[in-house]
This record gives structure tokens, C-alpha cells and sequence, in this order.
């Protein structure tokens, strides 16, 4: 309980630098959803509603009003949304993305929270292609793959935990995880490295279902911390 209040303690802190005199603090996600950390509720059948919800949206609420600030999220391509908060200081229009990942880049770039949750790597491949399981024993063997992407995630960081290699195929054309987890199906690609809990809690909350095919392993090599970023 006193980490988690020292992490919340130090988030109130984190959020009143620049923004004290702030109206509304602008934030952005990504319109593709994060559940079970950010996401549109669904209605009775099943339709996404304008409507926000998720652990780190109710963090926010929680967050604001201790501050006592008003705060806006608007859902957005993930580019986009990193696009606006680079350039904060000329356009003014978002100056908080949620939901990002840690990488050397953004180390560089952000004043970044503690962290606030954890993901676990998920390797996704098809049983069509490998019916006896994917053969993946150490991280070297990453390279052995076509690898899908989605476009505007941190593939760098992909790059860097599994030491790719120049020549490695990565195809980061896919808009979202079900156009990446369909590639995989198809066959246009091997295998797609991404946070499991996102794309499980897709399937939870009935915005897709997986194809039958496909299946995923939990990567040794690294829990993911996400994090919220000024």
C-alpha cells in the first residue's frame, strides 16, 4: 500500500509541472484501445460508446480530482498522438500521452511517470503455419521470423531486447493488432511481438475475436512497464 501511494504521489506531482495554471490539461491514447487500461465502454449490444473506462482512465479521474484540475482525453491515431505532444510547444494541444512504453527515445523526449502498470510480452503465431508450436527457444531465434508490426509502436525497442538483425523482416503496415494478428494468419508474417493483455482484453470486451489459428507464448526475455508521459 505505501508503494502504491508513493506512486500516486509522485503521478499528482508529475502532472502539475507546467500545467498548475492549466484549465484543461489535454491528454491523448491511441483510438485502437488498450484494454484493460483504456477503452471505450461497450452498450447492451455490444457497440462501443464515446464513453472511457479502464484502470488507468479511472487513475486519471481519481488523479484530477485530487489535483482539482480538469482534464480531456481524445483517442487518436497512436502517431498522431505522439506527433502532438512533440510539438506541444508550438500547436498547444496535447501535452500528456498515456499508455506508452519506455524506450531510450522517449527517455530523451518526455518527463515520464513512475511506473504505473505491467504488460508481459506476447509472441502470436499461427497453428496453420507451426501446428506444433513455435519454435522459439532463446531470443536469437526472432530473427529466424517474419515479424509483424503495428505502425507507430515502439519497434525500435523490439529491435534493441532481441538484438535484430539488419536483415530481420519487419512489416509495419498493420493500423491495429487485429490487422497485424490477421497478417499473421494469412501468412504474410511470422509471429507479431506485443503486450498479451491488450489484445486478450480485446476479445473480453467483444471488440474482436481471434483468429482460431492463433495462439501465443509469454517471452521470457522482458515485462514491459507502461507508463504516462508530460
Amino acid at each position: 500500500m505505501y508503494k502504491k501511494l508513493l506512486t500516486v504521489l509522485f503521478f499528482i506531482s508529475f502532472l502539475c509541472v507546467g500545467s498548475i495554471n492549466a484549465k484543461e490539461v489535454k491528454i491523448c491514447d491511441d483510438i485502437g484501445e488498450w484494454p484493460p487500461f483504456s477503452y471505450f465502454e461497450r452498450d447492451t449490444a455490444g457497440d462501443a460508446t464515446p464513453k472511457l473506462t479502464g484502470a488507468v482512465t479511472e487513475l486519471l479521474d481519481e488523479v484530477f480530482k485530487i489535483v482539482d484540475l480538469q482534464y480531456s482525453v481524445s483517442m487518436l491515431p497512436w502517431k498522431r498522438c505522439l506527433t502532438s505532444v512533440d510539438n506541444f510547444d508550438r500547436v498547444q494541444k496535447y501535452e500528456v500521452f498515456i499508455n506508452g512504453m519506455r524506450s531510450k527515445e522517449r527517455e530523451d523526449k518526455y518527463l515520464l511517470s513512475k511506473s504505473i502498470y505491467k504488460t508481459h510480452q506476447g509472441v502470436f503465431y499461427s497453428t496453420k503455419k507451426y501446428p506444433k508450436g513455435l519454435p522459439l527457444y532463446k531470443a536469437s531465434d526472432i530473427n529466424k521470423f517474419k515479424i509483424c508490426s503495428i505502425h507507430g509502436y515502439a519497434i525500435n525497442l523490439t529491435n534493441k531486447l532481441y538484438a535484430l538483425k539488419k536483415d530481420t523482416e519487419i512489416d509495419d503496415g498493420a493500423k491495429d493488432s487485429l490487422s497485424a494478428l490477421k497478417k499473421v494468419s494469412l501468412g504474410r508474417c511470422d509471429i507479431l511481438i506485443n503486450s498479451r493483455e491488450p489484445i486478450y482484453g480485446s476479445v473480453a470486451i467483444g471488440k474482436f475475436k481471434l483468429p482460431n489459428d492463433i495462439k501465443s507464448i509469454i517471452c521470457q526475455k522482458l515485462n514491459l512497464r507502461s507508463f504516462i508521459y508530460l
